[in-house]
């Protein structure tokens, strides 16, 4: 069967009949793409890593659960095709093009423009599609680079993404000056302190350590304009709705609202409601996603104790230099890292019973940063 037959057949799995079945996108030397089900989600390569947010994947391949999901409508027709048709900042520009932008990704081209005019925006898009750079463009543009007060706050469901952004935001605004801090659980606090007392234009973080900052006065939120939630769905399915809230309560009444979501469940319209005013609403379809050079194929294993030796098979059959193979439990990425190695792959396991340390030496050698 070939790659394309293989790929369509993804998009033609019955709601509700038998298994689910969703592929994993990760690309190879070949361009093409690997990914496998079903039961435990996709396991692809030599990274292991447990999928949190499996119900959102399988929703996104038309499998149904109890949650209900809604996609919203868009209320935004303007689209810009070009950075330089924006009317940015010259030395944000500089960033851009800098960091490696050529052209705007369809959710650039459509959500910069009322972020930077200061609307409230829901944009709901899946992950891969240039979100962070949307919204850290949209916050460097407004920014004043001379008032050294938190001008934007940016909350995020994980360490890791926070770093990300961190990373994305510092990278694009690299030619103003701009100087961003992330507040996240695990690292020092008096370090937190400090930073935020000598004075950062932009703070991105989890629920918790940022309202513990504006608990203790080192946050300062009176010059903040710019609040956005990123990947909105997967920081309430983590319990974070409280403190979410919290947060919000101590911010300027008249605050920007940038909410970024890859699915639409109820509690995530709540929060729609609860803090945004009129929001243009931006839905990115997944036909209008980029996807040249990607490939997709799957695996129907029907026995469990057959999918390592599949696995096995794979690497011999194909060239893979770097994968992410995702588990359902802790228990079996620890299990299938154990006997990965013992077939001397170079694999490396990450799931939340680490501390950070563990987490912080193998993020990089995962995803290079």
């Amino acid at each position: 069967m070939k790659w394309d037959d293989l790929a369509r057949q993804l998009t033609d799995v019955p709601q509700g009949g038998g298994r689910c079945i969703f592929a994993a996108l990760h690309s190879l030397d070949d361009g093409s793409c690997l990914g496998r089900s079903p039961k435990d989600g996709p396991q692809v390569g030599q990274q292991v890593i447990k999928l949190r947010n499996f119900r959102m994947l399988m929703h996104n391949m038309k499998c149904i659960f109890p949650a209900t999901l809604f996609i919203i409508d868009s209320n935004w027709e303007e689209v810009v095709d070009s950075f330089d048709n924006m009317n940015l900042n010259e030395d944000l520009l500089r960033g851009i093009y800098a960091y490696g932008f050529e052209k705007p990704s369809a959710i650039q081209q459509r959500a910069i423009i009322p972020c930077v005019k200061g609307l409230d925006v829901i944009a709901q898009a899946q992950s891969g599609t240039g979100k962070t750079a949307t919204f850290s463009i949209a916050i460097l543009q407004q920014l004043n680079p001379n008032n050294r007060e938190t001008q934007a706050l940016i909350l995020a469901p994980t360490r890791e993404l926070a770093q990300q952004i961190q990373k994305v935001v510092i990278a694009l605004g690299d030619y103003m000056g701009a100087q961003c801090h992330a507040c996240i659980g695990g690292t020092n606090v008096r370090e937190d302190i400090r930073k935020l007392e000598m004075g950062v234009h932009v703070v991105v973080g989890t629920p918790g350590r940022v309202y513990d900052m504006i608990n203790r006065k080192a946050l300062r939120t009176e010059h903040i304009r710019m609040f956005v939630l990123d990947e909105a769905d997967e920081m309430l399915s983590r319990g974070f709705k409280d403190q979410i809230y919290d947060v919000f309560r101590m911010l300027n009444s008249n605050i920007q609202v940038i909410l970024l979501s890859a699915t639409m469940p109820a509690d995530v319209l709540e929060v729609t409601k609860q803090f945004m005013r009129d929001p243009i609403r931006i839905l990115v379809k997944k036909e209008e996603l980029t996807l040249e050079g990607i490939k997709q194929f799957y695996i129907a294993v029907d026995r469990e104790e057959w999918k390592l030796d599949t696995l096995c098979d794979l690497y011999e059959t194909l060239t893979i230099t770097q994968a992410v193979i995702f588990c359902n439990t802790r228990r079996k990425v620890d299990w299938l890292t154990d006997k990965m190695r013992s077939k001397d792959f170079t694999v490396s396991a990450l799931h939340g019973d680490m501390d950070q340390k563990e987490r912080d030496i193998i993020m990089p050698s995962i995803f290079g940063y």
